[in-house]
């Protein structure tokens, strides 16, 4: 009769990744321990000078990859390193702030992901101390056998490894 039978056609998904495994190794001088941080959102805010690696979990096996970083008028390819057919790793160190993209090709497909989503790159200056006296208020004259109450307090946004107290008499030295 001259109709065509039902003819069905597959799609197939673009890979992408769908989990972000983010390992934060800090700046030696700030102390900390290392981080890791799982989540889908691929952005990275940490210290300037952080290093990062990052394991990036794809919907299915992947050929090829790329990260590719923008920041200024910079644009720069790190390669992919296969861990599993659908696990890639990836290294960078938080210096500029930016953007990054996850370019996947697929190894049954043959598909890329030319809209992958872009993250950004928030690397965070380290602020310098801060110290706000309480006591006294304003300058004070004593005389040398005089006792003067010193108040304050002292914070930083990296955390304090310790405290000092510094003082000097007229335009001595201080100790």
């Amino acid at each position: 009769d001259g109709s065509t039978g039902e003819i069905v056609i597959p799609a197939r998904a673009r890979p992408h990744v769908v989990k972000f495994e983010k390992h934060y190794e800090f700046p030696s001088y700030a102390a900390r321990r290392v981080q890791t941080v799982e989540e889908e959102n691929g952005d990275l805010v940490g210290l300037a000078g952080t290093k990062v690696t990052m394991r990036m979990h794809v919907n299915q096996a992947i050929s090829a990859g790329e990260l590719v970083v923008v920041s200024e008028l910079t644009t720069n390819s790190l390669p992919l390193k296969s861990l599993r057919s659908d696990l890639v790793e990836s290294e960078l160190t938080l210096e500029k702030p930016g953007r990054f993209q996850v370019k996947l090709r697929a190894a049954e497909t043959g598909f890329e992901n030319k809209f992958a989503p872009r993250y950004e790159l928030k690397p965070r200056v380290d602020l310098v101390p801060k110290i706000v006296l309480s006591k006294p208020r304003n300058d004070q004259v004593a005389a040398a056998e005089d006792r003067l109450e010193v108040v304050g307090q002292a914070s930083d946004d990296v955390g304090l490894a310790r405290l000092s107290q510094l003082v000097r008499v007229n335009s001595g030295e201080w100790r």
